[in-house]
């Protein structure tokens, strides 16, 4: 399972990368359906002046450091951190598409896949939650 985390967290921060520098590019990357502008743009888009997919590169980066870290000292302490950070991504990812489907009424393709591979994340971290 930490393999598939480790290949969730390299897709997952290379969509964020790409969001983030096409946020400060001030680009709308290409988009296969109608709605990534409406959700990129949105409100929802930024907390606190940095955009959201920024935040999303900062927490794939700290789960990728932590599965290295396992990897290589075979640290079961930190398994409950990439299991609770994987939760959390989740948990966020949800509040997400619930703002792109109910109240943007738009859906980015580029946010699904981060949503996706949360839930992938997520499912590959269930079972480092024993670990305590």
């Amino acid at each position: 399972m930490v393999f598939t985390a480790l290949a969730a967290v390299l897709v997952g921060f290379a969509d964020s990368l790409y969001l983030t520098v096409s946020h400060y590019q001030q680009v709308i990357p290409p988009c296969t359906i109608a709605g990534c502008e409406t959700v990129l743009t949105s409100r929802f888009s930024t907390m606190y002046g940095l955009p959201i997919s920024l935040i999303g590169l900062v927490g794939y980066a700290v789960i990728g450091f932590l599965l290295l870290w396992y990897l290589d000292k075979k640290d079961v302490r930190v398994l409950p951190w990439i299991a609770g950070l994987a939760a959390l991504s989740l948990a966020v990812s949800v509040v997400l598409v619930y703002l792109q489907l109910f109240v943007l009424n738009a859906v980015c393709i580029y946010c699904v896949v981060s949503a996706a591979t949360a839930t992938v994340l997520f499912a590959a971290a269930i079972p480092f939650w024993k670990y305590k």
